[in-house]
């Protein structure tokens, strides 16, 4: 289970099974097709046309992803500011960025 606590800002994407050349050829300006699209597009063209679904991560991603916002959340690994109320927060080879830390008041 993963739980976000509010002011923490989570961002997940998602990849359509459409090719990067049929959305440019609809309009969308090429600087807009998102290149994690444009690699697995390339890495499937020797599977033949249509469809695929296709991990974009290995199997045991997931849960150390998971291990590590756990850890995160309770405090461990390194805070860095990155701008106006925001921090990344690193651990376990990941790095996600939440809001800064609140400042302890005197």
């Amino acid at each position: 289970m993963l739980r976000v606590k509010s002011g923490d800002t989570v961002e997940i994407q998602t990849l359509i099974t459409n090719s990067p050349k049929r959305l440019e050829d609809a309009g969308l300006p090429p600087e807009q097709v998102e290149q994690s699209l444009r690699d697995i597009t390339d890495q499937l063209k020797e599977k033949g046309p249509g469809a695929h679904n296709v991990p974009v991560a290995n199997a045991d991603v997931l849960p150390k992803l998971i291990a590590a916002i756990q850890e995160v959340r309770s405090g461990q690994g390194t805070v860095k500011p990155a701008g106006e109320g925001k921090a990344i927060h690193s651990f376990g080879g990941f790095d996600f960025l939440l809001a800064a830390p609140k400042k302890e008041k005197n």
